[in-house]
């Protein structure tokens, strides 16, 4: 391979692995300095700086269903609209994600005006829909073979991107500093930005050729009965990973628990889980580990139930457990098996059907534990959860 080809090799990773690290950063890093983001004074201006005139209730929608109503439009409509507009590409729709990432980070960063704390949170959901259909695509077919660890590389980055998020909260919620979040944000956004500027193509011949085929719409998928059981198969792999509650965990970790610590430790296990994947998956078998993921999340969940509010060590080892399960199969391999169940034909719009669902599934959850927490006892909510997996 040529110096060329290695460079364009390395920037595209880079440009990729960047547009996940955001997602994951966006995740997370919000919902980790809501105490110090939420004026906790009666008397409080519109315009204040260090803080906003918001309520836990509404700083919550805006941190969870907002960001999922904007990940449904990025990955159903928007990156379908990409990716059928003549000349671009995966690689254009995934900097598209980059510009409307800066552009919310920066919203948020800025805004004296928690109206606007949603348009931030809007935005940034819109780029992670953009780029977490388009970035697994890319890494599938930089993979040279099937056992290749790119296929994981979407998970490993976002999970990145949380851990980060959450290690530098723990310095920066306090009044003002809690906006270098998404200031930091809004950075590597535009890094991500200059990336795709100097950005060489793929380094095989026939990409070229793959990138301008005419692709299947979502319609079509829909149509098509030999794709029919795949389709299933997405809907209900993708509808998995949302509806064990990971985000529940992730959004509103601090909200819950009121535990630095736990939070952090949440992320550093998730991390490292991500990378012990890697090492097990050939071994093992992508079946074998998502069952054990489901079972050990399960348990795990049913256990918090009881425990929650009554034992802070039990507790604390449901939680590691639940997210230590979650992150060997759940987690990382739904996106990895996503993009082997379609054709290359079907892979743009398959891929924005099983995120979509994601979405939905995640704006349902974090919709129903925004109104739950106000009025249920946290152990009924995850009792809740529990019964209904």
């Amino acid at each position: 391979m040529t110096v060329a080809k290695q460079t364009g090799n390395l920037r595209t990773f880079l440009f990729l692995s960047l547009a996940c690290f955001l997602y994951g950063w966006s995740v997370t890093a919000i919902g980790a300095v809501q105490n110090a983001a939420i004026c906790q004074t009666g008397d409080i201006s519109a315009s204040k700086f260090e803080c906003l005139a918001i309520s836990d209730t509404s700083y919550s929608f805006a941190v969870g269903p907002f960001f999922a109503m904007g990940g449904l439009l990025g990955s159903l409509i928007i990156a379908p609209y990409l990716g059928n507009k003549e000349g671009w590409n995966n690689l254009s729709r995934v900097a598209f994600s980059g510009f409307a990432s800066l552009v919310g980070q920066v919203i948020i960063a800025m805004t004296p005006f928690s109206s606007l704390l949603f348009v931030g949170r809007f935005l940034s959901g819109i780029s992670a829909g953009v780029a977490i259909v388009s970035v697994p695509i890319e890494f599938e077919r930089m993979k040279d073979s099937e056992d290749s660890y790119l296929g994981l590389l979407t998970q490993i980055s976002i999970v990145s991107g949380l851990t980060t998020a959450q290690a530098l909260s723990l310095v920066l919620a306090k009044p003002t500093l809690w906006r270098l979040m998404p200031g930091i944000a809004g950075i590597l956004s535009g890094l991500q930005l200059l990336l795709h500027r100097k950005e060489l193509p793929l380094p095989t011949d026939d990409h070229e050729e793959e990138e301008y085929r005419p692709d299947l719409s979502i319609l079509d998928v829909f149509r098509d009965k030999e794709m029919r059981p795949n389709l299933i198969k997405a809907i209900l792999l993708l509808a998995s990973q949302q509806i064990a509650g990971i985000n529940i965990i992730l959004f509103y970790s601090k909200m819950i628990f009121n535990s630095d610590l736990i939070s952090m430790g949440i992320t550093l296990v998730n991390l490292v889980m991500t990378f012990v994947t890697v090492l097990v998956v050939n071994r093992l078998g992508k079946r074998s580990l998502f069952n054990i993921s489901y079972i050990g999340a399960i348990a795990s969940i049913g256990v918090l139930s009881l425990s929650l509010d009554r034992s802070y060590i039990i507790t604390s080892i449901a939680i590691y457990i639940y997210i230590a399960s979650f992150s060997i199969g759940l987690g990382p391999l739904p996106f990895d098996i996503l993009t082997s169940l379609s054709t290359e034909q079907t892979k743009n719009s398959l891929t924005s059907i099983g995120l979509s669902v994601n979405w939905l599934s995640n704006l349902a959850v974090s919709a129903a534990f925004s109104i739950l927490v106000s009025i249920l006892d946290k152990k009924l909510i995850f009792a809740l959860l529990f019964l209904f997996l």
